[in-house]
């Protein structure tokens, strides 16, 4: 082969540069939308998710005479780590500071016993590991990234002796919220946050998909994904972790309208 012919066959400098342009902006162009494809994976898992906690919420009621899952007695603010601090809170806690199951934590034993991992939503934005947290059932608090209503519909209620509740725990008749709206959302992505630097921070700050959206579990069963960027289904409580209740029960309150 000639030098003449050895040139003209080889990459000039030139070329090669726009060559890895090319290849730069094809990157640029592909990630964001690779981006979004992980993302829209992820909250399509995060809605089976929800989905079959439904359905085991259903299945829970049909074996407990039409009550969703509720309990146990609370014994209040016994530990750092456990804010189950009345009978029936709204939390997302599944067991109690000793290990015992509680409210959603319920349906591990049956409903749940075979994808206990539904528990925890795949778009976490926190060190929330499934079997991290699995493993504590039985012996210390567990966590899971979804808040459940349980049997809250006002705070005030919440203190008062069961026997003079207002019924929020069947199935079929859940009533009204704090605003007289029926109560209709059970499940929602755990979006609790703290001021950074507050004491609690470590143990309470969670929150799923950065905040942008939020996926819902119905008490009909079925599943809604709905954006949050004014921020409607984050509980922000800022540095008052005990304005916490009030705050997570407002985020259900907007999940119960249509």
């Amino acid at each position: 082969m000639s030098r003449h012919g050895h040139h003209a066959n080889a990459f000039t400098l030139i070329e090669l540069v726009v060559a890895i342009a090319v290849i730069a902006i094809m990157v640029g162009l592909l990630l964001p939308v690779l981006g979004s494809m992980r993302q829209a994976g992820i909250t399509s898992v995060c809605q089976s998710n929800l989905h079959q906690i439904s359905i085991a919420t259903q299945g829970y009621t049909v074996d407990s005479q039409g009550v969703i899952p509720f309990g146990p007695a609370s014994y209040g603010v016994s530990a750092p780590d456990d804010f189950y601090i009345v009978d029936g809170q709204i939390t997302n806690q599944i067991t109690t500071e000793t290990g015992q199951p509680m409210a959603a934590g319920l349906m591990l034993a049956n409903h749940l016993s075979k994808v206990p991992e539904t528990l925890f939503c795949p778009g976490t934005d926190d060190q929330l590991e499934a079997k991290q947290e699995l493993e504590k059932v039985g012996t210390t608090t567990a966590l899971s990234s979804y808040s459940y209503r349980h049997g809250s519909n006002t705070y005030a209620q919440l203190t008062s002796p069961p026997d003079e509740l207002d019924n929020h725990i069947r199935i079929d008749n859940l009533g009204l919220n704090r605003n007289n709206d029926p109560i209709r959302a059970l499940f929602v992505d755990n979006n609790f946050t703290l001021n950074r630097g507050t004491y609690y921070y470590s143990l309470f700050h969670r929150t799923n998909h950065q905040t942008q959206h939020v996926n819902i579990a119905y008490a009909d069963g079925h599943v809604e994904n709905r954006n949050n960027y004014d921020g409607k289904y984050t509980a922000n409580v800022g540095g008052f972790l005990y304005g916490g209740l009030h705050r997570m029960l407002v985020v259900l309150e907007n999940a119960d309208l249509n």
